[in-house]
């Protein structure tokens, strides 16, 4: 919060202007720095926010497995993995940790020989007991948005894209809005991006008004297999519906 308060002391910014935009963690990072600072003027998330990491990662990998040709059986193997992970990073010093820390030896001893244990990109993997993995991941991996959107004045713009997680995006959606929804909050948009125009390599502001109309995501427009029509989450077209969310 911070360099917030530093902005907000300048004279030549607009002290009411100031909000904060976040991508990948920083779509946990920025409402949560919002709500911290009463008066912030915006909390933007650029794919996720709205389910807790552990949750993300675990649609993330079910995904990323598929997609790689992995079986329905070897997918559930490495999901099982995962959860039991998950457990453990969730309950360290619960009555019962012990027996899952026997429970995940057993497991991994033979989970790290599977091809899927070292799939690049997906939080499958994980180390022995001692490993400083896990004080690490206790710090954020449970954390539950819920609260803070709940709390947080700020208007927030979430922005999510066809190349995101289908199912993480779904779920996304859904928990975002039925957070604010039960919050009486209206002050809250959700877009995509068009695919077909998509321009990681950047462009011009002409160009990119254009060509990356911002999409309002209504109720129902998932399509039933998880994918946004038409939606991806290209710099050029999400740097352009942030800029047509803040100033039009």
């Amino acid at each position: 919060m911070a360099p917030a308060r530093f902005l907000q002391a300048r004279t030549d910014i607009a002290a009411n202007q100031i909000g904060f935009w976040g991508q990948s963690q920083g779509g946990w990072i920025a409402p949560l720095a919002a709500s911290r600072v009463s008066e912030a003027a915006f909390a933007i998330t650029l794919s996720g926010g709205g389910l807790s990491p552990a949750e993300q990662e675990l649609l993330d990998s079910e995904y990323e497995l598929s997609k790689a040709g992995y079986t329905a059986n070897e997918v559930n193997d490495a999901l099982a993995f995962q959860k039991l992970k998950n457990e453990i990073i969730a309950s360290p010093t619960s009555p019962t940790s012990n027996a899952k820390w026997d429970e995940y030896a057993r497991a991994r001893a033979t989970a790290k020989d599977k091809k899927w244990f070292r799939h690049p990109g997906i939080d499958v993997r994980g180390p022995e007991r001692r490993d400083p993995f896990w004080t690490h991941m206790r710090r954020f991996y449970v954390y539950d948005p819920l609260p803070t959107l709940q709390t947080m004045n700020a208007p927030l713009l979430a922005v999510f894209g066809e190349l995101d997680t289908p199912e993480g995006v779904k779920a996304n959606v859904r928990a975002i809005r039925q957070i604010l929804d039960q919050a009486g909050r209206r002050d809250y948009t959700v877009k995509g991006l068009p695919k077909r125009i998509a321009q990681p390599d950047g462009g011009s502001p002409r160009q990119s008004q254009r060509v990356c109309p911002p999409q309002t995501i209504p109720t129902g427009s998932l399509r039933n297999d998880g994918r946004l029509d038409d939606n991806t989450t290209s710099s050029a077209c999400s740097i352009q519906a942030l800029r047509h969310w803040l100033f039009y």
